[in-house]
Parts: C-alpha cells; sequence; structure tokens
C-alpha cells in the first residue's frame, strides 16, 4: 500500500511559465517587423525638365464679344515656368496605394517661396495643346486617384507651374521640392536637382 500524503505537492517554479512567454512575445514582435514594411511607399525623383515659354500679348481691350487691338500700346509679355518632374512610387505595403494628391516648394535664389501648383491631369491636354513641346516631355502624366497594386511601383510626370518665373529663376534656386499625398499614408517628399 502506498503512503498517504496530507501535504500539498511541491510548488514548481514560475520561472520557466515567464521565460516561455517571453520568448513567445518576442517572436511575435519580430515577425510583426519582419513582414510588415515600416515605410509603406517610397518616393524617388528620377528626373526633372524644365519649359519655360514666354507669351507675348498684343495690347487689348475686351469689347462686346471680341477683343479690340489698341493700335500704338505696348504689348506686354507673361513667362511661365513649368518643371515635368518624373517620379518612381514604389509600393511595399500588402494594399493598393493611390495618389491623392501632391504640391511643390520652390525657395528662390533671393530667398522668397513662390507659388507654384500642380497641373491636374485633365488640363495637361489642354496644356499640351497650347504648348506641343511638352508632349514628348510626358509619357505617363500622374493624376490624383491613380493606384499602386501592392508590391508594385508606377513612374509618371507630374507637371509644376510657377506663374511669374522663368528658367534663370529655376537655374538660380535654393531649393525646390515635391511632395506627393497617398491616401492613408504620409506624405513621401523629394527634392528637385
Amino acid at each position: 500500500m502506498s503512503d498517504l500524503q496530507l501535504a500539498p505537492p511541491p510548488e514548481r517554479s514560475p520561472l520557466t511559465s515567464v521565460i516561455l512567454a517571453i520568448a513567445i512575445l518576442a517572436v511575435a514582435v519580430g515577425a510583426l517587423f519582419y513582414f510588415i514594411p515600416r515605410d509603406t511607399a517610397k518616393v524617388t525623383v528620377t528626373n526633372t525638365r524644365i519649359f519655360a515659354p514666354t507669351a507675348q500679348f498684343a495690347a487689348a481691350t475686351r469689347k462686346g464679344h471680341g477683343m479690340n487691338v489698341i493700335s500704338g500700346a505696348a504689348a506686354s509679355t507673361e513667362s511661365d515656368l513649368y518643371v515635368v518632374v518624373t517620379v518612381h512610387v514604389e509600393n511595399k505595403f500588402r494594399f493598393p496605394v493611390s495618389i491623392d494628391g501632391a504640391n511643390a516648394t520652390l525657395t528662390a535664389g533671393d530667398g522668397s517661396s513662390p507659388d507654384g501648383s500642380i497641373v491636374q491631369r485633365h488640363d495637361v491636354d489642354r496644356l499640351e495643346s497650347i504648348f506641343p513641346a511638352l508632349t514628348p516631355m510626358l509619357p505617363h502624366p500622374l493624376g490624383f486617384g491613380d493606384e499602386i497594386a501592392p508590391h508594385t511601383s508606377l513612374e509618371g510626370q507630374f507637371i509644376l507651374q510657377f506663374p511669374g518665373l522663368d528658367e534663370n529663376a529655376w537655374k538660380s534656386k535654393k531649393s525646390a521640392s515635391v511632395s506627393v499625398e497617398m491616401h492613408n499614408q504620409p506624405a513621401q517628399t523629394g527634392a528637385l536637382p
């Protein structure tokens, strides 16, 4: 017959359970950092091209439904600077990423920050019909709503417009950058050479 034991069984140390729990947690955190990329999209500026047309207008007044040229009045000129920026957007996430917007910043040689804007894709055709020299610079214009599939990339062009500036203003700039905004992602900024 076996001996009767009235004492409780000896306690096991909780150290084994604690070490096992820490090891499982470390493996789970490591797997999260390995499988989920920390930056979901990467924007790289691959090329910039400058187009700086100067338009000359005869002095005119509007009368009724037409334009009347004023003889003897001085003509006016208008300069705009267009910067065609080619960007490469790489989606490292497992979900599609779409382009929600973009903006440009420029710091001129005199320290001023002239306003610039992105030409919307629906205005690109009109701009190309006015300035046919832009067409070869725009093999794949990007627009808001363009989607990049998971683990793929997209390359295309944005047109930045800086009214009143010319090519010399671009060449003497201190800095310039383009920032691409993506749906549910932080904006990515690339410096412009």
